[in-house]
């Protein structure tokens, strides 16, 4: 069966060089997740041996109470008022990280109009493997650039509302794992009845939630020449009529919300039309070709540059954490900018380049301690060991901009050692 494509015949590109975007396939199949295999995990056992974690561990996070396997963190939002986040225990963050490689990123193929913490599709071009459909918020406003009406709306609290047998039923009945192994993926995803904000398996979780009911709405959309996507709880939806009458599509999604048992945010649901204020999608400007950031947004970036260069000048500002914190948070800014082909990028970056962090001794201990750490590893292998060899060679790249000599000592010791490796491809 087929149906009309969603997304229209404009030429999108300009996100990211040769970046391409998520194009609605005609064909109804491609709309929902699949999943790429046959292949099941039969049984507990087995699912230890696709996430290289012993049996034992699997077992022993279930003995550790609900409430003693998160710690609760208040985080202040910006607007006003509270965040609770969790952060997971160390074991629990090392099974649901593994879940998450071995599981979420593998074996699922993702329908374009899903965005935010999805892996970016990669092709193998040339024997170098190239990123070839981005799945950011930048990436996901692109699809809406050249609407002239846009509705936007939110779905409340979604992880609270994910109860645990819609994720159940995502184990059972989309990953086709039996009872015993759905019960236990469960267990180790959920805290209590729900999802939570700062589990690692929550976002792969809340774009899978819908996956059986999503792609009929879109189905219904796409006739209608609507664009859908949805970013984690933000769903936008727009048309190339400055007049489009919304109220058939939101009655489609608030149809799915209630199916799904999902509150919408009604504070949030917004329609705009193109006229003397710019349409907004994430924050980005999409009356035009590709995506923008709003002038305030560019001034606030070139803004944070120029103050960091007035603070690099304090002495030895550049050496300490703080600066090299505030430095790393500015070029993640100014990055955004590249994004977008913003052409100040490149002179920003080049000023950040003249100010960049200077190492101090403790860079010098700190590589020391991690090769020290990394020989007594056993298992070579481990997500562990990758991590520390990674963060190892990335501080001496930072000492050898202030000590030649030691950073090339440090860096023939961590050649000695093997480099990661891992068990499964």
């Amino acid at each position: 069966m087929t149906v009309t494509p969603c997304y229209s015949a404009l030429d999108y590109g300009g996100v990211g060089h040769d970046i391409k975007l998520p194009r609605m396939a005609v064909e109804m199949t491609d709309l929902r997740p699949e999943k790429i295999t046959k292949s099941s995990i039969g049984s507990i056992s087995k699912l230890s041996v696709v996430l290289s974690i012993p049996e034992s561990d699997l077992s022993a996070i279930l003995k550790i109470l609900p409430e003693n396997r998160y710690k609760k963190i208040t985080i202040p939002k910006g607007v006003g008022g509270e965040r609770i986040v969790y952060s997971a225990t160390p074991l629990l963050r090392k099974i649901q990280h593994r879940i998450n490689t071995r599981i979420f990123k593998k074996l699922i193929k993702w329908p374009p109009y899903l965005y935010g913490s999805l892996p970016n599709d990669k092709e193998l071009v040339g024997g170098q493997t190239k990123t070839t459909v981005q799945r950011d918020y930048i990436a996901c406003a692109q699809n809406h650039c050249g609407a002239k009406s846009i509705l936007k709306l939110d779905i409340a609290n979604f992880f609270e509302n994910i109860h645990r047998d819609t994720v159940k039923k995502i184990f059972r009945k989309f990953f086709h794992y039996p009872e015993n192994v759905s019960d236990y993926l469960t267990e180790v995803c959920c805290y209590g009845d729900t999802l939570v904000q700062g589990a690692l398996t929550s976002s792969y979780l809340a774009s899978l939630c819908m996956w059986d009911t999503e792609y009929k709405v879109i189905q219904k959309l796409s006739r209608r020449n609507l664009v859908y996507t949805r970013l984690v709880d933000d769903i936008t939806i727009s048309s190339k009529h400055r007049g489009y009458d919304f109220r058939n599509a939101e009655s489609h999604v608030r149809a799915m919300m209630l199916k799904k048992d999902f509150p919408l945010n009604l504070s949030k649901t917004k329609i705009m039309r193109a006229g003397s204020s710019p349409l907004l999608v994430h924050g980005l400007i999409v009356n035009f070709r590709t995506p923008r950031l709003p002038s305030s947004e560019i001034s606030r970036i070139k803004a944070s540059v120029n103050n960091l260069v007035k603070a690099s000048a304090t002495d030895n500002y550049r050496t300490t954490y703080s600066f090299r914190a505030q430095y790393f948070r500015c070029l993640g800014r100014v990055n955004r900018l590249a994004r977008v082909n913003h052409n100040k990028h490149e002179y920003l970056i080049n000023k950040l380049k003249k100010i960049r962090p200077k190492p101090c001794k403790t860079d010098i201990e700190r590589v020391e301690n991690a090769i020290d750490r990394l020989k007594s590893l056993k298992d070579k292998t481990t997500d562990s060991y990758r991590r520390i060899y990674n963060i190892a060679r990335y501080r001496i790249g930072i000492v050898s901009r202030s000590f030649d000599r030691k950073s090339m000592i440090l860096l023939s010791e961590l050649k000695k050692l093997e480099k990661p490796v891992s068990k499964i491809d």
